[in-house]
């Protein structure tokens, strides 16, 4: 969403990825569509994938790379 409020441009992602290194990660995903699995189905494998907004302390927890 974006637009102007009260003179003020206003922009509001509602996900935000990069690639970093060769790898992907997801930085903010405030959507109904699970983008880690999306990648999956694009053949990125797990170990590519960075679930940021997870603490690095629970990224070892999940299925995905750590960083």
């Amino acid at each position: 969403m974006h637009g102007f409020q009260n003179d003020r441009f206003v922009m509001i992602m509602q996900f935000y990825f990069s690639i970093i290194n060769g790898k992907v990660w997801v930085f903010k995903n405030s959507t109904d569509v699970d983008l880690d699995t999306e990648f999956t189905r694009m053949n990125i494998p797990k170990s590519d994938i960075v679930i940021d907004f997870l603490p690095e302390y629970e990224r070892k927890y999940s299925e995905y790379a750590v960083a």
